[in-house]
């Protein structure tokens, strides 16, 4: 397996943090991926291996505000500046990994933000996967808290709160979240703005009835990070090339779960059907 990190700039001049893992041989595919709200590139390394093992390579960025890219920490000025980060990501990974099939892979709210990105630029890509996207919190939030939200957004933006999901949420693998606890890059906060756009966000995707892409939804019903059922209930909805996958007993991480290497089995068989 290879590995290499780089860097680069934002549109609005932060500096940027990826990695890439590919096969010593040709790539017969390529991933580009989008962490999570708090998350980090290098959270999936049952992932990365499995898939670069079947002869996918992976382009991993660190979100703006994470990781080890810049911008003040847990914050998003909006959705539109997300956008043009996957728009990067993508040209990116395409001048990485060129000629071959591409597929744009996020988790959680990276899973919101490839859904809002594929129903909103409509790209050319072989394919979506959508792991535990947020489309609904997890745990019920107060019409208070979620109308101050909105409030605070407007008035002091990067003030960050935490979400208040216990980590035992993210996996049934004990040691797997203990780590996470220790991880340093690791946040359990968003800011304001983030939260204000979650929202909107999740209310915009959810209003659409159909997907413009081959997708892929995985969720898992022991899910408090986000709401299984808004998932599920979204996913059947929806028109066009869509599967959808539901892990019986499973947390938030499928890809860092017990299962792991079944739910992983699943997104390679899907990338199989839809590499053309």
């Amino acid at each position: 397996m290879k590995h290499e990190e780089y860097t680069w700039k934002s549109f609005d001049g932060l500096g940027m943090f990826a990695q890439s893992w590919s096969p010593q041989g040709p790539a017969r595919g390529a991933v580009a991926l989008v962490h999570g709200q708090g998350d980090h590139s290098g959270r999936y390394p049952r992932l990365v291996q499995r898939l670069v093992e079947s002869g996918f390579a992976v382009n991993a960025m660190d979100n703006r505000g994470h990781g080890r890219s810049g911008g003040p920490r847990a914050h998003t000025p909006s959705m539109s500046a997300l956008m043009k980060d996957i728009d990067s990501h993508l040209e990116q990974t395409r001048t990485l990994f060129p000629g071959i099939p591409l597929f744009l892979y996020g988790h959680s709210f990276g899973g919101e933000q490839v859904l809002f990105y594929g129903l909103e630029r409509k790209p050319r890509l072989n394919g979506v996967i959508a792991s535990s996207p947020l489309l609904g919190s997890g745990i019920r939030q107060p019409a208070a808290k979620v109308l101050a939200a909105r409030i605070l957004s407007r008035i002091v933006p990067r003030l960050t709160l935490a979400h208040g999901t216990p980590p035992a949420s993210l996996s049934h693998d004990h040691s797997w979240v203990e780590s996470s606890v220790r991880d340093p890059l690791f946040q359990g906060v968003l800011s304001v703005r983030t939260a204000a756009e979650v929202l909107r966000a999740s209310a915009w995707i959810r209003s659409h009835a159909s997907f413009p892409l081959p997708l892929l939804v995985e969720q898992g019903t022991d899910d408090l990070y986000v709401s299984p059922s808004m998932t599920i209930a979204f996913a059947r909805r929806l028109t066009g090339d869509v599967t959808l996958k539901i892990w019986e007993g499973l947390g938030h991480e499928l890809h860092n779960e017990t299962r792991k290497d079944e739910v992983i089995d699943t997104i390679i068989a899907w990338m199989d059907e839809h590499v053309r």
